[in-house]
């Protein structure tokens, strides 16, 4: 080990502080194993790299110069889908639709109304209201990037 390196190896214990000066067990096999991470883990696989371009699609979003969207297909999956026939549809949608709280403006307002429609002891009654609650969800999520986020 290098006279430099010393102070890498410190450790501390209750009678003060340590350092080896020689090789420690643990790390006598480090540059081997380096090695090893770097011909089977760290390669370049150029499929995952994108070049020269304004927009990266990362986990459902579209993040981009002029700040984050949602990503296209998460805005198909909310056009399509189906209509709620049940208390429990209207909890998976308002669920999903979460999600997305950031990109739809006055959510809880609009949210609002999803939640008195599944109340417990409540009666299923579909009204225009969810509808109206998807349309509002669907055209502000699709409408455009949130900067700044």
């Amino acid at each position: 080990m290098r006279e430099r390196d010393e102070w890498k190896t410190t450790f501390k214990i209750k009678f003060g502080l340590h350092e080896w000066l020689v090789m420690p067990f643990a790390l006598t096999n480090a540059p081997s194993t380096f090695m090893g991470l770097m011909n089977h883990v760290l390669r370049i696989l150029i499929g995952k790299f994108t070049f020269c371009t304004n927009e990266v699609v990362f986990l459902g979003f579209v993040v981009g110069s002029h700040g984050v969207k949602v990503d296209n297909e998460k805005v198909k999956a909310i056009q399509s889908w189906p209509t709620a026939k049940s208390v429990s549809d209207v909890r998976s949608f308002h669920g999903f639709a979460s999600f997305y709280i950031r990109f739809v403006k006055n959510f809880s307002t609009l949210g609002a109304h999803l939640n008195e429609i599944v109340k417990k002891n409540v009666g299923f009654k579909w009204v225009f209201v969810p509808r109206c609650f998807k349309e509002c969800a669907i055209n502000q999520v699709g409408a455009g990037p949130v900067s700044g986020q």
